[in-house]
């Protein structure tokens, strides 16, 4: 994960048209998630992830901002880092933007050749995911 040395995260409406390259990574029960390059005004170039939520659908932008918290304080390096949201140009959908996560998911990494993985690794998988 990049950006372990942030203490704080500061969230915030992320104009739509900073992300580009934008290719869904995988779609589950509740919605679909997305990598992107976000481009910000700085010409700061950052892989992100996008989480959409089918029930995002109706839900307003301003509402979004209120339920998110404006500030997120990070713990640890176990969390990853939310960048913001952002809404669709041509369509209703909000997105969640958050650090992208190199590796896929959590399920399919631990799934991954879990018989092959030695005790102690799995036990500080387990650790690093319960301070998460």
């Amino acid at each position: 994960m990049d950006g372990h040395n942030e203490s704080k995260v500061m969230g915030s409406l992320i104009p739509y048209n900073e992300l580009q390259d934008i290719k869904v990574l995988n779609e589950g029960g509740f919605g679909k998630i997305f990598q992107a390059t976000w481009v910000n005004n700085l010409k700061v170039e950052r892989k992100v992830a996008l989480k959409y939520l089918k029930s995002s659908k109706g839900f307003s932008i301003n509402i979004a901002n209120e339920l998110i918290p404006f500030e997120i304080t990070r713990s640890d390096d176990y969390i990853l880092n939310y960048y913001g949201i952002t809404q669709s140009l041509d369509s209703d959908k909000i997105y969640i933007v958050m650090e992208y996560a190199e590796g896929g998911n959590l399920f399919d990494n631990l799934s991954e050749g879990y018989k092959d993985i030695p005790w102690q690794q799995k036990l500080t998988r387990l650790q690093s995911i319960i301070k998460g």
